[in-house]
């Protein structure tokens, strides 16, 4: 709803793609991928966008971090081992990933002009890594108070 209210200062999908991103890999398994990915199809309906590649990228980047983390917690026992800076990191890869799907076809086209291109992908960072990196904090904060399977 905030970015239907104020097009102007949230561009699209700013607020969604970090929230679905972190949404799909709270739990770890395929029904939070299969869920943020009916979310993300239903927003590029009401909402669409140059090319639908929104969806297919994202839940193709978080099936890939579910996947691998699922393999290294059938290596190692107990509690993760792994930098805790990685655990910051990781869910932004989705929505890096999701940034590339929304901006790269309109640069690849020549359809936005370079300079508003720079523009919309500058707020979209702003607002969209410090969005994803509290809701990250949200879900290791969960995983540490049981909330949510910690990996």
């Amino acid at each position: 709803m905030l970015e239907q209210a104020r097009p102007d200062v949230l561009p699209a999908d700013v607020l969604l793609l970090p929230l679905v991103s972190v949404g799909m890999l709270w739990h770890g398994h395929g029904f939070g991928i299969m869920f943020g990915g009916a979310l993300l199809v239903m927003d590029g309906i009401v909402r669409p966008h140059n090319v639908a590649l929104l969806p297919i990228a994202v839940a193709f980047t978080a099936t890939l971090i579910l996947s691998r983390q699922q393999s290294e917690d059938g290596v190692r026992n107990g509690r993760s081992t792994g930098s805790p800076l990685g655990r910051w990191i990781v869910p932004l890869f989705p929505v890096l990933v999701g940034m590339l799907a929304l901006f790269g076809p309109g640069l690849a086209t020549s359809q936005m002009p370079l300079e508003a291109a720079l523009s919309t992908l500058g707020r979209f960072l702003m607002i969209a890594v410090p969005w994803a990196l509290l809701l990250t904090g949200l879900m290791l904060l969960a995983g540490e108070f049981g909330l949510r399977k910690s990996t």
